[in-house]
């Protein structure tokens, strides 16, 4: 295989372990570290074959990013494995392009609330008694990955209130960063 071809197998496989994040958060609302840690070896495995007398950048960055965000988790205002995720995302990408990348995970963050915001909206207004009869929580903490489980779980986690898995956020800044 060609030199060049790494880097594109490293960030398909970061990104393959991405959309599995987001997936796995969207069900429980947790990010396992065993994908973020397959995200930050695939990063630095992009940046050890691309720019090897770089690659501290990259990682001052991306610890600055834990950093930050850290406080922010810190105070309740975002979710620790969020924090954790990227962080692990900014390796996928050189230095030069990580404000980019966090501008593109704001923008789709702030879609994405937008989108809850109104689901809230229309979810509060149908009577609990259709589609919860317990706790949330206990509910969905049970659900198989079917499609229906899914959608229902999350109309469940809307209806309570929790907050939204802002791996799919991420995801979309990444995605979003890979075609511009």
């Amino acid at each position: 295989m060609s030199a060049l071809i790494w880097p594109a197998v490293l960030l398909t496989v970061g990104v393959a372990a991405l959309v599995a994040a987001a997936l796995v958060d969207l069900r429980s609302r947790i990010v396992p570290n065993r994908l973020v840690l397959i995200i930050a070896v695939c990063g630095i495995g992009i940046q050890l074959l691309s720019s090897p007398g770089w690659i501290w950048l990259s990682l001052l960055a991306s610890a600055s990013i834990v950093v930050v965000l850290g406080l922010l988790a810190h105070h309740d205002l975002m979710g620790g494995g969020d924090v954790k995720l990227i962080g692990a995302v900014a390796l996928l990408f050189p230095a030069s392009e990580i404000l980019s990348l966090l501008l593109s995970v704001a923008i789709a963050g702030g879609a994405m609330s937008c989108i809850y915001l109104v689901l809230r909206a229309n979810v509060m207004r149908i009577p609990k008694a259709r589609f919860c009869s317990s706790d949330p929580h206990e509910e969905t903490q049970n659900m198989s990955w079917s499609r229906e489980n899914l959608l229902s779980g999350e109309r469940l986690r809307i209806a309570a209130g929790e907050p939204m898995p802002y791996a799919f956020a991420v995801l979309g800044g990444v995605l979003y960063r890979i075609v511009s």
